[in-house]
């Protein structure tokens, strides 16, 4: 493993070095069937679980992986912006092969929405730490304001013209953007680096 991080290693190690930053995935996954499937757990509870997670445990972790770095200016906007640009080339992408996929209205706007909406905050994230320790995690995490926006934004826009009515609402956009748990965790971290340097500190 410390061979693939260097650079080099063979295919052994490359596979030992993925499956070492997968398996965790995978093991929690695992255990969370076999706890369904033996009616340890019911459904009820696992939407409740993943609900308390997404807003209760994901807003601190969004705020501890920006806090931790030393400046503001250690946000890469570059990196971010290249992960923005290949977003919107997938759903580009996306729009052009659901007009060939299917002639239903809706249908289109599901399919273009899942060509580009990711959830790796939940995958990402930890994936990230598995293969790039730390740093992995503040990367996944500096990507996650634009992200979140974008996919917010345009998942809205699409199904609104591909529905019925075909419309847009921005309000609810905006309201939906302000309620988003991680878009609050990470806003918090972002204020928290602003204003921390002016902060007095003990001797």
């Amino acid at each position: 493993i410390q061979a693939v991080r260097a650079g080099g290693g063979t295919v052994l190690s490359n596979f030992l070095y993925a499956f070492h930053a997968i398996a965790p995935i995978l093991i929690l996954v695992l255990i969370g069937w076999l706890l369904k499937i033996k009616h340890i757990f019911d459904s009820d509870f696992f939407k409740k679980l993943n609900k308390f997670a997404f807003h209760i445990c994901f807003p601190p972790l969004m705020f501890c992986n920006l806090y931790v770095l030393d400046d503001i200016t250690q946000i890469d906007m570059k990196f971010a912006g290249y992960a923005i640009m290949t977003v919107v080339l997938l759903t580009v992408l996306a729009f052009i092969l659901s007009q060939f996929l299917t002639s239903e209205k809706k249908r289109r706007g599901v399919m273009i929405q899942a060509g580009f909406r990711s959830n790796f905050a939940i995958i990402g994230i930890p994936l990230a730490a598995g293969m790039a320790g730390e740093s992995g995690t503040m990367v996944t995490t500096m990507l996650q304001a634009p992200t979140i926006v974008y996919f917010n934004v345009i998942s809205v826009l699409v199904l609104s013209i591909y529905s019925d009515s075909g419309t847009f609402n921005i309000k609810k956009v905006l309201k939906n953007l302000i309620k988003n748990p991680l878009i609050q965790g990470l806003a918090a971290g972002v204020i928290a680096l602003l204003v921390r340097h002016y902060m007095p500190m003990n001797a």
